[in-house]
């Protein structure tokens, strides 16, 4: 589906509607104890999100640590979002996972519950 479709779709439903692929990205600007329980939270509130919505299939989160806002040169996972969201454009058959596997987040800390 690409968004000159959604786009008419939400015309008449909100995009909880509509039947999609979703992803999120989440990045800390360090790999501080408070920074790092700031990023597990963000992983699972959106995990959580899109896992609960039976009309979207839930596409593994791209995730970059201690990678400053300043610049998006050097946040690889943030290209890679980018990068496979252009290739399910121009493939045949939609991807149910992102091209390159995104190395798993493994917390250094317990995230704080929200």
């Amino acid at each position: 589906m690409d968004i000159h479709n959604i786009r008419q779709l939400l015309k008449t439903k909100t995009i909880y509607d509509i039947p999609m692929r979703v992803t999120f990205y989440a990045r800390v600007s360090s790999e501080s104890d408070e920074q790092l329980n700031s990023l597990g939270n963000q992983i699972q509130y959106y995990e959580n999100l899109i896992r609960k919505n039976t009309n979207w299939t839930y596409v593994e989160g791209y995730i970059d640590e201690g990678l400053s806002a300043a610049t998006t040169k050097k946040r690889e996972n943030f290209h890679r979002m980018v990068e496979d969201g252009r290739a399910s454009l121009t493939s045949s058959s939609p991807r149910r996972s992102p091209v390159s596997p995104v190395t798993p987040w493994t917390p250094s800390s317990t995230p704080v519950n929200c």
